[in-house]
């Protein structure tokens, strides 16, 4: 008898070793809201509570441990492409959205990321959905802790569950490969007319 495992999408959790509350009052007090809703220039769609975060020595510092533990743990080098804080209140979720972009020649080398500076066992959590067979889905919840980072590929569809207690601060970023694969995933070579 074997077996053929057919979907499979790692997620990764570790912890980033920061003060939590002071990165929790950077992202809640210093940032401020995204401005609109459509970017003609970028060609993109924001959420109202995305943040735009100062950069400051923390900010910059988070960005630096960012990039350092996904490139450790994805055994390749990594950069931050974007980076923005989200602060949920009492009653707030967040809808399911992916950061998939059609610009990603491979999108399995691309990822995002959830750092929690502060967290209670009443926080959202933050919920992955993988449909397969369009009929199924596998759903998995991560209840966050503080220091927490989640590293998952951008094109897996996520969302939270409602946030139950006062306030909930998240710090999220894209990460993309410093050195991109250059070929696609695909070999079209048999189709080559030379």
């Amino acid at each position: 008898m074997g077996k053929i495992n057919l979907l499979s999408v790692d997620v990764y959790t570790t912890i980033l070793d920061f003060k939590g509350g002071d990165v929790h009052h950077e992202v809640f007090a210093d940032g401020r809201p995204v401005p609109g809703e459509y970017s003609e220039e970028h060609k993109t769609h924001t959420y109202y509570e995305d943040l735009v975060l100062k950069d400051t020595p923390l900010m910059q510092e988070v960005r630096t441990a960012i990039e350092e533990k996904t490139s450790q743990i994805l055994s390749q080098e990594y950069k931050v492409s974007a980076m923005w804080g989200l602060v949920l209140q009492k009653g707030e979720s967040v809808e399911p959205h992916s950061h998939k972009s059609n610009s990603h020649l491979n999108p399995h080398e691309y990822f995002s990321i959830a750092y929690y500076p502060t967290a209670t066992f009443s926080d959202a959590q933050l919920v992955f959905g993988v449909p397969y067979a369009n009929s199924q889905e596998t759903v998995t919840r991560i209840q966050p802790t503080a220091g927490m980072l989640v590293i998952f590929p951008s094109y897996l569809t996520h969302w939270t569950t409602r946030q139950m207690s006062n306030t909930r601060v998240v710090l999220s970023a894209n990460v993309e490969p410093v050195e991109p694969q250059a070929s696609t995933d695909q070999d079209w070579s048999a189709y080559d007319l030379n």
